[in-house]
């Protein structure tokens, strides 16, 4: 770990950090409870390795790779998840859209990003499950529209994949978001 962050540092003018592990502690960021503790210290061990003058991009989904089903809830121990409270409730639900901004706005106001990603491969969701784009734009809408208001100087964002977007039905779909 630490040959490749001296790596990164040294070769890079920007430093990334991909969360992208399937999980996020659902339970704690609606009720505005700690983080488990291991993601926590994840996140404060990544943070003080970036020399303080390099910008950051950071990247989080609330999906699982799969980039259709709901992320996992973060488990008590690093690789341990459970199932989510949400598994059944649409993205658009209004617990999962404010669990999910106040995820994203705590890991903002840890990493101090320049850049935030706030979805991961997102046309994939519009290829494979395109009925169930909608409820999923609006969760991000919101996301986006309430990180607007609070991290004005974040630049903001949603990750899409070209070749999914190559087909006129996804792009046409995802154009709006």
């Amino acid at each position: 770990i630490d040959t490749v962050h001296a790596l990164v540092i040294e070769n890079s003018s920007l430093y990334a950090v991909h969360r992208d592990d399937g999980c996020v502690p659902w339970q704690e960021a609606l009720s505005g409870e700690a983080f488990p503790e291991w993601l926590a210290n994840d996140w404060r061990d990544i943070k003080a390795r970036i020399p303080t003058q390099m910008p950051i991009s950071l990247h989080l989904t609330p999906t699982q790779n799969d980039r259709h089903t709901i992320a996992y809830q973060c488990g008590s121990a690093e690789g341990d998840v459970q199932p989510s409270l949400f598994d059944r409730k649409a993205y658009n639900d209004p617990e999962v859209i404010n669990a999910y901004l106040n995820y994203v706005r705590r890991a903002v106001d840890v990493f101090k990003p320049r850049f935030l990603t706030i979805g991961i491969e997102m046309s994939e969701l519009s290829l494979s499950h395109p009925n169930e784009w909608e409820p999923f734009a609006e969760l991000m809408n919101a996301t986006l529209e309430g990180l607007r208001s609070s991290h004005l100087e974040v630049k903001l964002g949603v990750e899409f994949v070209l070749q999914s977007l190559l087909l006129s039905r996804v792009a046409e779909q995802v154009k709006p978001l």
